[in-house]
Parts: structure tokens; sequence; C-alpha cells
């Protein structure tokens, strides 16, 4: 760490979960006494102080072969202490290259980045750990398909299909045969992610088709799990995810329900996986059952100050060889909540920005 103000830089600063990631770090610095600086890229140009950090720099986007010298040059310019990926393009990229990059990197190993991001391994592994998880098949043709539709008691029962490594609600679809029904189309809003399978097949068409997961429908609240693991060092933390919007929590409220818990703690040590990361879970009736995995920090990470353990902070604490503290991992409450509000920035002619 550099001497005097500890500088940390964001990437994907325009990702709606940077505010939350900002303010994590911000609180965390605070009880600390240390002085923070934030810095922030992102592919596109952004106005200053978006997401409260103050100097905002456009950065090429990881597929970019611009990208990392680029990185290194903001690094070395800002005198940057760590980097903090937001978003599963850059996480990956840098899980790939952070031995390339010319400071600390807040990043899983590529291996396990793999392992957690890609839905079909992650089930996988659960299942090779013991542990419940949806029935599931990997396909790669209509026919596949359409026998592991019909395994799974497709057209009589929903399925959902996506592809392994997505994010939000990206390369999801729920398919479903049952008609709309007079009250649903009077009184909700569409459901744009659930289509019939002759409507996929036809999206798809007849070239070689992508890797998909085809798994069960799962009814019953979605959870969102926020993990820190270091060492000896752990703190899991689900909370009920109330409202959902694009794959964005709107609101979400602390539920340290222990099945959920356990499973995921069982999980992490059964494979060795340790770091900053997210799951998500359906807890049926039949118990919790494992949706995907985000390897990084979660777009609503900074609902999980509630219980009064600030795990973005611990994350940072461990790369920079700061002593992490047994008050550091104490849960103070399991109940609280996050509500999402929007705002934005206004820009004039004139070049003035009004921010709201």
């Amino acid at each position: 760490m550099t001497k005097g103000a500890l500088r940390i830089l964001l990437t994907g600063s325009g990702a709606p979960g940077t505010s939350g990631t900002a303010h994590m770090l911000r609180k965390g610095a605070e009880h600390e006494g240390l002085e923070l600086l934030l810095f922030g890229v992102d592919s596109r140009p952004l106005p200053p102080n978006v997401r409260g950090i103050t100097d905002i720099m456009q950065l090429p986007a990881p597929a970019s072969p611009a990208y990392l010298g680029e990185l290194n040059r903001i690094i070395s310019s800002h005198s940057i202490d760590l980097v903090l990926p937001q978003t599963t393009a850059e996480s990956s990229f840098l899980s790939m290259h952070a031995d390339a990059v010319s400071t600390k990197v807040a990043v899983l190993g590529e291996k396990t980045f793999r392992l957690l991001n890609d839905k079909g391994s992650l089930m996988s592994a659960f299942l090779d750990a013991g542990l419940t998880r949806p029935n599931f098949y990997l396909v790669e043709s209509r026919q596949g398909l359409e026998n592991a539709a019909g395994k799974l008691g497709y057209p009589q029962t929903d399925i959902v299909v996506k592809l392994p490594s997505s994010s939000g609600m990206r390369g999801v679809r729920r398919l479903s045969e049952h008609s709309e029904t007079r009250e649903e189309f009077l009184q909700k809003k569409p459901n744009v992610w659930t289509t019939e399978m002759g409507s996929l097949v036809a999206t798809l068409g007849d070239a070689q088709w992508p890797q998909l997961v085809v798994m069960e429908y799962l009814s019953g609240p979605e959870y969102s799990v926020d993990v820190f693991k270091r060492d000896d060092h752990s703190v899991i933390i689900p909370r009920k995810r109330d409202e959902i919007r694009s794959g964005i929590s709107m609101e979400t409220t602390l539920d340290l329900n222990m099945e959920i818990i356990q499973l995921v703690s069982d999980f992490l040590n059964h494979h060795g996986i340790e770091g900053l990361m997210g799951f998500q879970f359906i807890l049926t009736a039949h118990g919790p059952k494992i949706l995907e995995c985000n390897p990084r920090v979660q777009g609503t990470m900074v609902a999980s100050l509630a219980s009064g353990v600030n795990i973005v902070w611990l994350e940072t604490k461990w790369h920079l060889g700061l002593p992490i503290k047994d008050e550091d991992l104490r849960i103070s409450s399991r109940r609280g909540g996050f509500t999402r509000s929007w705002g934005g920035a206004l820009t004039y002619a004139n070049g003035s920005i009004e921010h709201f």
C-alpha cells in the first residue's frame, strides 16, 4: 500500500452496483481512520462524480488489445493500491491476467472463476460435492434440447433454458406451453423471459447451436448470498430478493437462513474455494437449490451491510495485508434490508452537469 491515502480503482464504474461498492469502501476506510481516494474506469465516457467517484476515466473493453496497457497506465499515473472489478467481463479477463497487472487485483483465480461462472460446471460441482442442486442437462443441439425437455416433464411442466456463461437475464428463457389467462393479460406486465419451445428453436435456427443448460423450473422465494472467505475468515450472508427487475434486486431483506448458509459452506469447503463472491438460490419446498454464482462483487452486495459486516472492505483489507479482527466478522443483525432508488446526471448544452 502506498503512503498516504488508500487508492482504489473500480472498473465498470457505470454499473448499477458501483455506488454500493463505493459506499462500502468509504464506510470501511472511515471505520479504520484511513483516507480513501476512489478512481473509476468505464468503457463509456461518464460525467464526473458518477456513483460518488470523483475521477472516472474511459478505458477500452477487456476484449480490446489496448485494455491491459491502458489499465496499467492508469494504475501507474494514479498510484493505485488495488483494482476492484465490478463486471463479469472484466473479472473474467483479470482472473486470467492478474499477474500482468501492475498492482493488486481483487479477483478469483482463473480456474475458480471458470468453475463458478459457468452454470453447467457450477451445478456439476454441487453434484460432485453430494449437495442438492436442480435436475439439469447440458445440450448442444435441437434434438438434445427436446430430449432433455422431455425428461424434465415438458410440456406438462415448465423448464428453464440458459447459456452457461451469461449475466443478468441475458440468454435465459422459461419455456412454457401454458396460455396467458385473462387476468394476467389485464393486470400483469408481460413476462418477457417466457417463451414456447417452437419460438426458441426458430430463434436459434439451423446454425451450430451454443451449449445450453436445460433445467427444471424452480418455484419459491429467491435468495442472494454474499460471501467472503479467506484463510480462516468466513462470512456468509443470505438475503431474500423481494423485488427483482431485469435481474437486479430492487428490494432485498436479510434472512440468515441456516440451511443456505450450511449449503454454501459445505460447497466452498469441499472444493477449497476462497474469495469474494455471490450465489443465487431458490428456496424450494425441498430446500435451497443453486441457480448461479457471481464470482465478483454482486450488484446489491451493499445490502449485506445491514448485518453489521462489510465484506467488500474485508476483501480489501485481505489484499492489502491489513489485519482482519474478530469484530470485523461479527454479524450484529439478522434483519434489515435495502431499497434501490434511481438517480441520474442531467447534462445541459453549456456543459454544466446536474446530479439528482
